[in-house]
């Protein structure tokens, strides 16, 4: 690219987790619901970076000319460990978070740096703001993804109804256009995330 480009951003950024695809806490928060403990490496150290606050310096960025390479990550670094046992405290869950070195753990099959942390000082030189800390954006990213699976309960109702035995019945009629209407509001939910980021 800069060999080719005169004027460019490039953006670098790590350990990035989002509502869409799979990710890191996505993945903890699974297997803390489903373990007792979980080993997690602690000799690699990096930065979290949440999508949409990364959206937005991407796009603070496309509107002025101060072109050439940025690092974009959330504020402070953590081990994956420490990252781990922040994603279990915020979401409540009770999983064991054990600390193993990169020797110890299962072999990758892709090598990782030990050192991911990223200096933003050219964000600042350059007039852009540096990203909110990484474990407000963990805990604003726990409560979108549970916003969204209220509203998709909130779809649901009116379609099935549960009794007080366990037995889920579901009202015919309405259900005829149950899967028409689930695609709507998945197709809504991409297009309001598309307009805004």
């Amino acid at each position: 690219v800069r060999e080719i480009l005169e004027k460019y951003f490039i953006i670098r950024t790590s350990w990035v987790f989002g509502k869409n695809g799979n990710n890191f806490v996505k993945t903890m928060l699974r297997l803390g619901k489903e373990l007792e403990s979980l080993t997690v490496v602690c000799d690699q150290v990096g930065s979290p970076t949440y999508t949409p606050d990364l959206a937005v310096l991407i796009c603070d960025m496309l509107m002025t000319e101060n072109y050439g390479i940025y690092h974009g990550t959330n504020e402070g670094f953590c081990s994956w460990a420490e990252f781990a046992a922040e994603i279990m405290t915020q979401a409540n869950l009770g999983a064991k978070i054990i600390p193993v070195t990169t020797a110890e753990y299962k072999p990758s099959k892709a090598s990782r740096p030990t050192n991911s942390r990223l200096s933003k000082k050219c964000l600042v030189e350059n007039g852009f703001n540096r990203l909110p800390p990484w474990t407000d954006a963990l805990a604003r990213y726990l409560k979108e993804i549970d916003d969204v699976d209220s509203d998709y309960v909130s779809v649901l109702k009116g379609y099935i109804s549960i009794t007080p035995m366990s037995q889920t019945t579901f009202n015919k009629e309405k259900f005829k256009n149950f899967h028409t209407h689930i695609n709507q509001f998945l197709l809504s939910k991409y297009i309001l995330f598309s307009c805004i980021f």
